[in-house]
């Protein structure tokens, strides 16, 4: 939305850019060997009543705090799922109904003025592979001794929850024995990606032309 361009959040006019140095505070969500994904049983919208409940009653009583003055808190969410070192682990599937979680709650958040971001592992959002899967530990033929790939599971929430155009590519290789270590490589500059939503409501997710950075817009 209007509000979140230049990363302030949409309510406040960018009060927290401003108390911070022109800094965007975002809290990341997940990580490698992360525990485990939110329990299923409550809505987007329910779990960005408890982010705001948190974020506006309690984080943002600080701003009084030494260090903290003027922070009027977090600026947004970043998406950073991933997988798991044990192969054999639960943790390595982004199981549908997250993803569905992960996607309404990124509408929810737009909506009520926030930043959402996510900087994929290349193999999670690959617009050169046409394949999808939710499994993340994958092994690839080219990189046989890595089972940790994944197949585009992050493509899932761009096809249904958000519309973006990207009109410009960058390489990033984010995890080891990602496509981008064994030749897998996309011309800057020249990668344009539109993603119609089905959701009508925003909240679009925008992936770099490797398939390894983005922004919920």
């Amino acid at each position: 939305g209007e509000g979140a361009s230049g990363g302030g959040r949409g309510r406040g006019g960018g009060a927290t850019i401003a108390a911070g140095g022109g800094v965007t505070h975002m809290v990341t969500y997940g990580g490698w060997n992360s525990p485990a994904w939110p329990a299923p049983g409550h809505t987007g919208q329910e779990w960005f009543a408890a982010w705001e409940a948190w974020n506006r009653g309690v984080v943002a009583t600080h701003k009084d705090t030494p260090g903290l003055e003027g922070f009027e808190g977090f600026d947004g969410l970043d998406w950073d799922m991933e997988g798991n070192d044990d192969v054999r682990s639960e943790r390595n599937r982004l199981d549908l109904a997250s993803l569905d979680l992960f996607g309404s709650l990124s509408v929810a958040m737009k909506q009520g003025g926030y930043l959402t971001t996510m900087v994929p592992p290349e193999s999670y959002l690959d617009p050169t592979d046409s394949r999808f899967d939710t499994a993340l530990n994958l092994t690839y033929a080219e990189w046989p001794d890595f089972p940790h790939h994944g197949r585009n599971c992050y493509a899932y929430l761009l096809a249904k929850y958000g519309v973006t155009t990207v009109p410009a590519a960058y390489e990033q290789t984010v995890s080891s024995g990602s496509g981008g270590e064994h030749g897998v490589t996309t011309e800057p500059a020249a990668y344009e990606q539109t993603v119609s939503s089905g959701s009508g409501s925003g909240g679009a997710i925008g992936g770099s032309g490797s398939g390894s950075g983005g922004a919920i817009r």
